[in-house]
């Protein structure tokens, strides 16, 4: 079986993104190079495994533009930040908590709202149909079909947008 996507997260990026105080991340580094490589795929693998959880085709997200791959990105490099952060010295503690709400949310987005957390550029996995529907209504019949298709999803809504 083929190591989990990373969305383009390696050492230097996490360094360049959640480090960029301390020394590159080497053989001689704390973390080492290698613990740091190896908590990212950890981070990958805990990402594959809540998208396939929810029917989402990891693999089939590959286009580096895209709202799904940059999410993915996102909440691997947080992952393994949180992870980094118990083994670094100088990383402010509050900093490190808020990471870790941060990435807790982003899985809650996960479990409620499922593909449509990701935004575009992701395809649910074959063999599964999607929930609700996959085809416009014919616009002269207008009729709904199945209603138990439809989706369950709730969108989430800011406290502002006052409906």
């Amino acid at each position: 079986m083929p190591a989990p996507a990373t969305f383009g997260v390696t050492a230097d990026t996490l360094h360049d993104q959640f480090f960029p105080q301390a020394n590159r991340f080497s053989t001689n580094s704390s973390p080492t190079l290698s613990t740091v490589t190896t908590r990212i795929l950890w981070a990958a693998s805990d990402l594959d495994g809540a998208l396939t959880s929810k029917n989402i085709n990891g693999s089939s997200i590959t286009d580096a533009t895209s709202a799904a791959y940059l999410w993915c990105s996102k909440t691997i490099h947080m992952m393994a930040a949180c992870e980094l952060i118990n083994v670094m010295t100088g990383v402010d503690p509050e900093w490190a908590k808020k990471l870790e709400r941060d990435t807790q949310a982003r899985f809650k987005a996960i479990e409620v709202q499922g593909i449509a957390a990701l935004g575009s550029g992701v395809t649910a996995l074959a063999g599964e149909d999607g929930v609700g529907p996959s085809t416009h209504i014919d616009e002269f019949n207008l009729d709904a079909g199945d209603t138990t298709l439809a989706s369950d999803v709730i969108p989430p809504f800011r406290k502002s947008d006052g409906l």
